[in-house]
C-alpha cells in the first residue's frame, strides 16, 4: 500500500470516528404553522423546508444547536412552493452554521381587488399604530 493511500485511509477513519452527519429536518416538515399571508386568497400558510436538511458536526455537538425561524415581515401573495419567504438559521455556540430557505407548503393565488384593497388598508393602519 502506498503512503498516499495510508494517509487517505487515516484521514477517512478520523472523520468517521469523530464526526457524524444527522438529518435535522425532512422535506415538508412544518417549521412555522399559520404564517399570515397578505393580498392572497388564503389568509395563512405553513412554512416548510423544500429539501431534507443535513448537518455534519463533531460527535455529541448536536445538543448545543439552536434553530431560529426568521420570516419576512409581510408575506405577500402570489406564493409558490419554490419562492422563499423566510429562512431557518441554525447556530452552535452563537455562530451560524447553517441557513436554509423556508417556503410555503402550497401555492396561494392573489385575491380579488377588494380583498387586496382591504389588506392594504389594514397594513397601513397597523403600520401607523406600531
Amino acid at each position: 500500500m502506498s503512503k498516499r493511500a495510508r494517509e487517505t485511509q487515516k484521514l477517512l477513519a478520523y472523520g468517521f470516528r469523530f464526526y457524524e452527519t444527522a438529518r435535522m429536518y425532512k422535506a415538508g416538515d412544518v417549521l412555522q404553522a399559520d404564517a399570515p399571508v397578505w393580498f392572497g386568497k388564503a389568509d395563512k400558510v405553513n412554512l416548510t423546508v423544500a429539501e431534507d436538511v443535513y448537518l455534519t458536526l463533531p460527535r455529541g455537538a448536536q445538543k448545543d444547536l439552536k434553530a431560529t425561524v426568521l420570516v419576512d415581515d409581510a408575506i405577500e401573495a402570489p406564493l409558490s412552493p419554490t419562492r422563499p419567504v423566510g429562512r431557518l438559521q441554525v447556530e452552535q455556540g452563537g455562530k451560524v452554521v447553517l441557513t436554509v430557505p423556508l417556503v410555503p407548503d402550497r401555492e396561494v393565488a392573489e385575491a380579488g381587488w377588494f380583498a387586496r384593497l382591504w389588506d392594504h388598508l389594514v397594513l397601513f393602519l397597523t403600520s401607523l399604530f406600531s
